[in-house]
């Protein structure tokens, strides 16, 4: 290799070694400005209301106003949007977190999200129970089940 070809490759090495932590923020910064605009699309405070008012059905009537109120009083939305923030981030690639977020700012999307609180609301309740279930089912064959 003479030493033109040498110097070519030392200061390609040095650039990438350069702007690969740069690309890297980029890309960082690009996931995380997805999931924001994924977050605009599917409102967490949005979903949580309409799983709030799913799951009080379960509650006597003169209950499900009280349980609302309490459930808005507890649970901290902006909390809650952080962490499903980060773990987008963590978990899906840019263009992975940019799909999501085209399909739930289309009308077929927004459709769907707009039913996702009630969905959850259902499934919850049921899904805990079963969860409940099979732990106990566990724990009464001795299995390794964390107690509670």
């Amino acid at each position: 290799m003479n030493s033109k070809s040498l110097l070519q490759a030392l200061i390609l090495s040095l650039s990438c070694a350069v702007l690969a932590p740069a690309l890297a923020q980029s890309d960082e910064a690009s996931k995380q400005a997805a999931a924001e605009r994924y977050l605009r699309a599917v409102p967490m405070s949005k979903m949580m209301e309409d799983s709030y008012a799913q799951m009080a059905k379960t509650l006597p009537a003169d209950q499900r106003a009280r349980f609302v109120a309490e459930m808005r009083a507890v649970v901290k939305i902006d909390r809650m949007e952080q962490i499903a923030q980060a773990a987008m981030v963590k978990t899906f690639s840019l263009e992975e977190i940019t799909a999501l977020a085209d399909f739930y700012s289309s009308p077929h999307g927004a459709s769907a999200m707009a039913k996702f609180g009630v969905y959850m609301g259902e499934i919850m309740p049921a899904l805990m129970q079963e969860m409940e279930r099979s732990t106990q089912e566990l724990r009464s064959r001795g299995g390794p089940v964390k107690p509670s």
